[in-house]
């Protein structure tokens, strides 16, 4: 299955036991210096020099991969410290069980799969679903959330204000788009765009160093439809840090979740037509 996956995303070619790809997928180069090689499942691009195992190259470029190959063993030794756990205690949340919940959240079978969506079945997060991030392939949070449809999440012990979670797109891999939830993020990244979790209604000086870090050239404010004012305080205070911003507004209280599940050709339009502040934007929040 995962090769069929990869020929379908990308232009490939097969030489001996390798799956060659016309153009990186992160650098850009066409010449055909990515590979993938199919016994080992490692791949490695000559030219950026982007490499790793098969589930890093799927996990960067959110694709799925069969049941089989869907390992979590590159990430055994990631834990969050002060809970003691690892993402390998938990089993993965079986869609059956929860379609109604899961359905109203906007997430499908296949979202299991691809963003490593967990269940709890024992200890103090019992009954919950657990949300892992990542910050490109490296597990460095996760989230636990009531498996109802107006569910409460509950955090790790951990010190979010440094961390910045995020999923990569295809669109644009050097635009962000920067979301308070963590449905959200998967909502927009969902429609090819790459999508970062803030975990919250704030954003610290912490998080915008790691835009930076990460390669990211261009922030792209993606807050609910209530949260105008912050958004542009949160526009000006990235600009100010020197990276190009962008900003979505999106019509009365709505959030990109709630979008996906509505009318996910609706949410893809707004995030495509992110835009500058303008001085009407910036009356209308005043009044």
């Amino acid at each position: 299955m995962w090769i069929e996956n990869i020929q379908s995303n990308f232009e490939t070619k097969l030489r001996n036991n390798q799956i060659l790809l016309k153009i990186c997928p992160f650098c850009g180069n066409d010449r055909w210096n990515c590979e993938i090689s199919i016994e080992k499942k490692i791949f490695h691009c000559w030219i950026c020099n982007q490499k790793g195992t098969l589930y890093t190259f799927c996990k960067l470029l959110g694709l799925v991969l069969d049941e089989d190959n869907w390992k979590t063993t590159e990430n055994k030794n990631s834990y969050y410290e002060k809970d003691a756990l690892t993402i390998d205690m938990f089993g993965y949340l079986q869609y059956k069980d929860y379609p109604k919940v899961l359905q109203a959240k906007g997430l499908c079978e296949n979202d299991i799969k691809r963003y490593g969506i967990r269940y709890a079945d024992k200890g103090k997060f019992k009954g919950k679903m657990i949300i892992p991030l990542y910050e490109g392939n490296k597990l460095v949070y996760a989230l636990a959330r009531d498996l109802t449809i107006k569910g409460n999440y509950y955090n790790f012990r951990l010190d979010k204000k440094v961390i910045l979670p995020y999923y990569l797109g295809k669109i644009n891999k050097y635009e962000i788009y920067l979301c308070e939830g963590v449905l959200d993020a998967i909502s927009v990244n969902k429609l090819g765009f790459t999508s970062g979790v803030l975990l919250g209604t704030h954003i610290t000086k912490e998080q915008i160093e790691k835009v930076k870090q990460f390669g990211f050239d261009t922030a792209i404010i993606c807050l609910d439809g209530d949260m105008k004012a912050k958004s542009i305080k949160w526009y000006d205070e990235l600009g100010k840090r020197g990276l190009k911003t962008k900003i979505v507004l999106f019509d009365g209280n709505e959030d990109p979740n709630d979008l996906w599940v509505r009318d996910s050709a609706l949410l893809e339009r707004y995030l495509i037509d992110a835009r500058k502040v303008t001085l009407e934007d910036r009356v209308t929040c005043i009044l």
